[in-house]
């Protein structure tokens, strides 16, 4: 029999005894004691007798011979052979292929929750890469025959319209092309002789309206849905070729034999109402181009000088001593204004890059052939140029990859037997048209249009940027 006292007198069967008193009392009353228990995200084991650095030390210390010997009698022949082959096979002497003392790869989300502000902008908030490598078809996508296309350096008889309309001179006549409804039609300009010919052509900005320029100095405004001249020019008191046609806001900038740059009002019905940029050229102008959304107009002579004018003021605001050779192919920059892109002919062979209103040089290439056209693509930052030579396989057109500003060849397009010496962009930006001495027009897709999905910039994901909060 138990003790009673010794019982009641155990701090013990006290404790249990109290713990049952209270557990009859709840459930007299109807309350229900519930325990809660706190939840923890991991178990964390606590050793604190336990050497880790020792312990680590090791397991990453490698064996003695004798040790291994002993170790590699108890291996199965399968094993040993497969640990032999697995050693031949990988070169590695220690026989551990993937070792696990290395230091892992740090995750790319650890630096986005451990440094809130970063010290450069585009560190930890680096926005995905999520276009696609494009394929650039090395073959054009239409080919066109273009009999009587004069082989003349010194003249610009291609350009593509607003109204995506192609326009290109075949000698004596001019060939409008419709790229949507694929009609053609034909301007015939009545020239008194017969060695004359169509030097330059430019479309207007605004209507379906063509400039044409003929060797003798005279420019007539064609109507291409009436298919009827308007009205004809003189600029020039003496004949002289015009090599060099724009067709602007600020009216017809033509370019002559003579190195001079004269602007027409094409809201006039005579040609008084001109004026003329000269003194600046030695020598023939062969290029003009003008900047889009600014009223900077850049020249290119046979001098090898690359005049930069000021259209409001009919200024010239920096002379460029740009080539040792002929300058026809100038293109402005669309992403960076103050930049102009130029090539020298065929004694030069360079595609240089400068900087338009300080004259100071940006970027240089040299392809030791003659450039006959330069063309920007805004949305891919690449650059397009005609590149011509006497041997056919020579004749190509290459693209640049210029975000960085520095020439990287993408890709060449070659179809051209002879040389491609007129170059145009799609209105859509999207395919170029070359006209080459081959007599051939070529239209390239080089520059298809992207998906039109949100493009992430590393702003857009800054905790700076407040717009990304709701409020």
């Amino acid at each position: 029999m138990y003790n009673r006292g010794v019982l009641l007198n155990n701090p013990f069967k006290k404790g249990v005894k109290d713990y049952l008193q209270l557990v009859y009392t709840n459930m007299a009353e109807r309350k229900y004691t519930r325990f809660h228990r706190t939840a923890f995200d991991r178990f964390i084991p606590f050793r604190p007798n336990l050497d880790v650095e020792t312990s680590h030390a090791r397991l990453m210390l490698r064996l003695p011979d004798c040790a291994e010997n002993e170790l590699g009698q108890f291996k199965s022949p399968v094993t040993k052979s497969y640990a032999r082959l697995l050693s031949e096979t990988t070169h590695v002497e220690d026989g551990n292929v993937l070792p696990i003392c290395s230091k892992p790869f740090a995750s790319p989300f650890k630096k986005r929750l451990t440094q809130l502000f970063p010290t450069r902008p585009d560190e930890g908030y680096s926005s995905p890469t999520t276009d696609k490598i494009r394929s650039i078809p090395t073959s054009p996508d239409c080919i066109m025959d273009m009999p009587g296309l004069r082989d003349d350096f010194y003249t610009n008889l291609l350009d593509w319209s607003n109204k995506n309309l192609i326009a290109v001179a075949l000698f004596q006549s001019a060939y409008v092309w419709d790229a949507e409804s694929k009609d053609c039609q034909r301007i015939e300009i009545h020239f008194p002789q017969s060695y004359y010919y169509i030097s330059a052509l430019a479309w207007s900005p605004r209507d379906k309206a063509l400039a044409i320029s003929d060797n003798d100095g005279e420019i007539t405004i064609c109507d291409v849905e009436k298919l009827q001249s308007q009205r004809k020019f003189v600029p020039l008191r003496q004949k002289c070729s015009v090599g060099a046609l724009k067709w602007t806001n600020y009216g017809i900038i033509s370019g002559n034999r003579r190195g001079e740059i004269r602007i027409h009002d094409d809201r006039c019905k005579d040609s008084s109402a001109l004026k003329c940029m000269d003194g600046h050229h030695r020598k023939d102008v062969c290029g003009l181009s003008v900047s889009s959304g600014t009223s900077y107009l850049a020249s290119g002579g046979d001098d090898g000088h690359v005049n930069i004018w000021d259209l409001r003021m009919m200024t010239n605001c920096k002379t460029i001593k740009a080539h040792s050779a002929c300058v026809k192919a100038l293109s402005w920059c669309p992403w960076r204004q103050n930049v102009i892109a130029t090539g020298g002919g065929l004694n030069d062979g360079n595609i240089r890059l400068w900087y338009a209103h300080t004259g100071e040089q940006l970027a240089e290439t040299a392809t030791n052939l003659q450039v006959c056209g330069l063309l920007w693509s805004e949305e891919y930052n690449e650059l397009v140029s005609a590149l011509s030579s006497q041997t056919p396989d020579r004749n190509d057109l290459v693209v640049w990859n210029m975000k960085k500003f520095e020439f990287e060849a993408v890709a060449k397009l070659r179809q051209h037997m002879a040389r491609p010496l007129h170059i145009a962009l799609s209105p859509d930006e999207t395919t170029i048209a070359s006209a080459g001495a081959d007599e051939a027009l070529c239209l390239w897709n080089t520059f298809p249009k992207r998906s039109r999905r949100k493009q992430w910039s590393p702003w857009d994901k800054s905790p700076l940027n407040m717009y990304n909060y709701i409020r």
